[in-house]
């Protein structure tokens, strides 16, 4: 591959891909539960799963509707603590849910919690030459820490976000700035991430390879057949990431 390295542009999605989101928001949202003593008769396991339900379909409707992220970040722990807090009285609800969101902020991106052998396959890439980037839908502050607290931030070349661009991906127009920003063809550029329709169907739709990430288990429905179709090669153990980047650049 290294004759290729000098070419080839990989860019790659953060959440869900490098960075575990499932598992860094069930770690802060578990200490958060028992800071607060008003909190404390919660299941953390229904609790987890309840809020990333709420931040998941938020994130959607900010993305369709290109909303700034203030539309996630407003909303997601009042609605949390609306459902498991009814009773509440109203002002301490708000109150708790808006220090909630002040803290889960802070603490988030310092979590490193990432996909086994994630890591080093990124350090071997870098080693080996390729130049690195970074395409995601998630705003600056948080995703540069995100990589910093991965151990990455020297590795990247550009790091392109949402907020910077003010369009999500799967729009053109994301990955259109990654590559003016990075000088670099679409010819020559791979997009690897998790997403069969942010990612994979985005990437395709501007002219670049993908390799999807694929940790869920693949149901193949019309609709999913459809988005499959999007993708040059899969993968499912970072172990394997350099033979599928390797059967791309044959």
């Amino acid at each position: 591959m290294k004759d290729r390295s000098a070419v080839i542009q990989l860019f790659f999605d953060i959440d869900r891909t490098l960075w575990n989101h499932e598992k860094n928001v069930d770690a802060v949202l578990n200490e958060l539960i028992n800071i607060f003593s008003e909190l404390s008769d919660l299941d953390c396991k229904k609790a987890c799963i309840k809020f990333k339900s709420i931040n998941e379909k938020l994130w959607v409707d900010m993305q369709k509707k290109n909303y700034p992220i203030s539309h996630v970040r407003n909303r997601r722990f009042s609605l949390w603590m609306n459902h498991f807090f009814p009773e509440m009285a109203t002002i301490l609800r708000i109150n708790i849910a808006k220090k909630l969101e002040e803290m889960f902020l802070s603490r988030t991106p310092e979590m490193n919690h990432s996909y086994p052998n994630a890591i080093s396959a990124l350090l071997d890439l870098y080693d080996q030459g390729f130049k690195l980037n970074v395409i995601t839908n998630g705003p600056s502050d948080s995703q540069e820490r995100k990589i910093k607290s991965l151990g990455l931030n020297h590795v990247f070349s550009q790091i392109i976000t949402s907020d910077q661009v003010h369009s999500y991906k799967p729009n053109p127009s994301i990955f259109k700035n990654a590559f003016k920003r990075s000088k670099c063809q679409p010819k020559d550029a791979i997009m690897i991430g998790d997403s069969l329709v942010c990612d994979m169907l985005g990437g395709k739709r501007v002219g670049m390879k993908t390799i999807w990430f694929n940790q869920s288990e693949f149901a193949s429905s019309v609709k999913n057949l459809e988005l499959i179709s999007n993708v040059d090669v899969e993968f499912s153990d970072w172990k394997k990431f350099h033979s599928a980047l390797g059967s791309i650049l044959k």
